[in-house]
């Protein structure tokens, strides 16, 4: 399978006010929420793709009860406990929008750092890598734009764990035409116009 391919199938999908274009056609809604990543780039110039790897690994020598990050001067690694023993293990942040595979440098670095954090990772068994990218703006804040019929929340960048709670708090209440938005005095000034076209 070439490295392109994916195990899901996917819909290219156009996201306008009030109506969703597919291949098969366009169906109305009252809203339509938009939060493609970097698949919203046309919507956002500048929005832009941060390239990030991740290690899948699997190990019983080691037990988290919730993610886990390590903040270094060189890594910032993080990694999140799953199911049955596995683990996803990330920290790369480049600035490319390259989609090929995971690198022989950032693998070691991934490595290396998952056994400073603890040398029982040493014989874990690497499932997967993934290499993705991250949706980021200049500022690499989160930007919720509204317009009659759409709303888009884009931009998390590193942060989504984090912040996806408060960018999810922000677009309920512009769904509910609330003042109080965690994002809003962020996004006065943050937001460049063209991100609204």
């Amino acid at each position: 399978m070439p490295w392109a391919a994916s195990a899901t199938a996917r819909t290219p999908v156009e996201p306008h006010p009030g109506e969703v274009v597919t291949p098969t056609g366009r169906r109305a809604f009252d809203l339509v929420l938009d939060c493609r990543g970097h698949g919203a780039k046309p919507r956002h110039p500048t929005l832009r793709g941060v390239r990030g790897e991740t290690l899948h690994v699997h190990t019983d020598e080691v037990t988290l009860s919730r993610p886990v990050r390590l903040m270094h001067p060189r890594y910032q690694l993080y990694v999140v406990p799953k199911p049955g023993g596995r683990f996803v293990i990330g920290a790369t942040s480049i600035e490319s929008e390259d989609r090929s595979p995971i690198s022989l440098q950032s693998s070691l670095e991934l490595s290396t750092a998952l056994y400073t954090l603890s040398p029982a990772f040493a014989e874990a068994r690497i499932l997967e890598q993934g290499v993705n990218l991250r949706p980021a703006f200049r500022d690499n804040l989160p930007h919720v734009t509204r317009e009659d019929g759409l709303i888009g929340a884009n931009g998390l960048f590193r942060h989504g764990y984090l912040l996806a709670p408060a960018v999810v708090e922000h677009v309920l209440a512009e769904i509910r035409g609330q003042d109080e938005r965690p994002f809003a005095a962020v996004l006065a000034d943050a937001v460049p116009r063209e991100s609204l076209a």
